[in-house]
């Protein structure tokens, strides 16, 4: 169906044939033992954190990846990381950037769709995280207000990079 799509637009189809690639020769398979306590089967945002997580816990930690690159998703958020009554807005003197506020406005915002219970559970431990960041050398210094909020509970780096390849690179000690 495809050939003939191409041959009534113009196109001759024999311009997206390729040469079949010449099979990898196999892999010589060895049994071996590993003593782990801990596996993370991701090595995304969410991976790299429980394998942090385990590891200042004083786990033995294996991550396993099937991409050839760490980060996933992450490397792709852009903007930054929501928190409110945060060490870094009160540095900063915001102070009505409150658990209670970021609540009414996380709801009216997604049009009073998302899960009540778990937009409070997100606020009230949202802090914790920013400070978590911070402990690991992954600061969030700069915040704003953004996407219609009315306070500024934005978390970014300071340098003004994405958010999400800022932590990847922190959560995986520059591994990637």
């Amino acid at each position: 169906g495809i050939r003939e799509a191409l041959t009534k637009a113009g196109i001759d189809p024999a311009v997206f044939e390729v040469e079949p690639a010449e099979a990898a020769a196999p892999v010589e398979k060895t049994e071996e033992t590993l003593d782990y306590d801990v596996v993370v089967v991701d090595a995304g945002g969410a991976g790299l954190t429980a394998a942090v997580r385990a590891t200042q816990e004083g786990a033995k930690v294996l991550v396993v990846e099937k991409m050839p690159l760490v980060g996933g998703n992450s490397l792709r958020a852009e903007g930054g990381m929501n928190a409110a009554d945060t060490k870094v807005q009160a540095e900063l003197g915001i102070t009505d950037s409150t658990v209670e506020n970021f609540v009414a406005d996380t709801l009216r915002l997604g049009h009073d769709l998302a899960n009540p219970d778990l937009v409070q559970t997100l606020a009230e431990n949202s802090a914790e995280a920013v400070d978590w960041l911070d402990s690991i050398g992954a600061p969030l210094t700069k915040v704003a207000a953004t996407g219609g909020t009315e306070h500024k509970y934005l978390h970014k780096p300071e340098d003004g990079r994405p958010v999400g390849a800022y932590l990847v690179e922190k959560l995986s000690g520059g591994q990637r």
